[in-house]
């Protein structure tokens, strides 16, 4: 209970959980931070990391944090209307113990939309959390 309360006041005065995932890092593994910051758009996108689903329907204005093996990560992005979403792929190669902080970015042309990811330094990531919010639905592991 006491450590609990420790790692609960730490979390809102840190502003991130950046502290609480390095603490339960798992060997072996990286972990990476993803989020969205707010924007305008028509479709709904999913995020699938080495093939398994770990976001559906990623909302803007929202972050989450997710445990990775390390070695190579292949990151891909779908989405709804299948008509208008264009499928994305991004890879990654993580180390163990490191962090890595990737915006989801959408982009629209004429047709279609698609949702990208690019690599950004912690410090834009601390920047954009006062204004995203925990996605309490995405997948925080994989093995």
């Amino acid at each position: 209970m006491y450590r609990t309360l420790i790692f609960a006041v730490l979390f809102i005065v840190s502003g991130s959980t950046q502290f609480i995932m390095a603490q339960n890092m798992a060997p072996g593994h990286a972990v990476l931070y993803i989020y969205q910051k707010g924007s305008f758009g028509n479709g709904q996108y999913d995020l699938w990391i080495n093939g398994k689903a770990v976001v559906e329907r990623f909302q803007s204005r929202t972050y989450f944090s997710v445990q990775v093996p390390a070695g190579l990560v292949q990151l891909r992005t779908t989405g709804r209307p299948k008509y208008f979403v264009t499928e994305k792929n991004f890879r990654i190669e993580a180390q163990a113990g490191q962090e890595y902080y990737l915006e989801a970015v959408l982009d629209y042309d004429f047709m279609s939309g698609s949702l990208y990811l690019v690599q950004r330094s912690a410090e834009d990531f601390k920047k954009r959390m006062k204004g995203l919010k925990l996605n309490e639905k995405a997948k925080t592991k994989l093995e």
